[in-house]
């Protein structure tokens, strides 16, 4: 696979991505608007710690 085909594929991939909605986008949203970016980024970062 040439560097092009790569890039169009990845592009391809972040679409379906971006537009599948999920739990988590929804509950980042929500956090987002009612309590900020802060708290946002640092719910969606304790989903991927060790701890518990």
């Amino acid at each position: 696979m040439g560097l092009r085909q790569a890039l169009a594929t990845g592009l391809d991939i972040d679409v379906d991505i971006n537009a599948t909605p999920s739990f988590e986008k929804q509950e980042f949203s929500r956090i987002r608007k009612e309590q900020g970016v802060k708290a946002a980024i640092a719910w969606r970062d304790a989903r991927f710690t060790n701890e518990g």
